[in-house]
């Protein structure tokens, strides 16, 4: 098995949604990765994904799905009763967690699923608070739909920058 197969954890999340049941909704909306691979700035292919090999290594494939939508999703599945504001401070005791968020209410459960972003309240009171890092890349992201029959998934690697696509 190839040493990378053991830094790319996509699967992890799926396992975490289908330990709380609820990974069927998001596999209904999300496509699954096709093929991937790296490549040269100029197209020569580095390195190609075995898909069937990491889906025996792993136990499933990445799934492929914008952002919002993921969001929307899990905020659909989640009690109604619960508030939707960035969280102020976290604690936990005899295995439920409670969140004061920024609006006052107080929420309880047994999950804490800490989603709040680049200042994370949540991470910052599980692993001490840490200013973010600058680490030297820019990232510039965004999404289209197109049909073009040359451009193949990956990473394209040139000096300096990386340029990646999904189908």
């Amino acid at each position: 098995m190839p040493k990378w197969v053991q830094v790319f954890r996509w699967p992890n999340a799926l396992k975490a949604l289908t330990s709380l049941r609820i990974d069927g909704a998001v596999r209904r909306l999300a496509i699954e990765e096709g093929s991937g691979g790296i490549r040269a700035w100029g197209g020569r292919l580095l390195f190609q994904l075995d898909l069937q090999e990491l889906r025996r290594t792993l136990g499933d494939l990445t799934v492929i799905l914008h952002r919002a939508e993921l969001l929307s999703t899990l905020r659909e599945l989640a009690l109604p009763t619960y508030a939707w504001a960035p969280a102020v401070s976290v604690s936990s005791r005899d295995q439920r967690v409670k969140a004061l968020l920024s609006d006052g209410t107080t929420v309880e459960g047994n999950l804490l699923l800490g989603a709040d972003g680049l200042h994370s309240v949540v991470r910052a009171q599980l692993f001490g608070a840490q200013k973010p890092r600058y680490a030297g890349y820019v990232a510039w992201r965004g999404v289209t739909s197109f049909e073009h029959n040359r451009i193949a998934p990956g990473i394209s690697l040139g000096r300096g920058s990386q340029f990646g696509q999904l189908r």
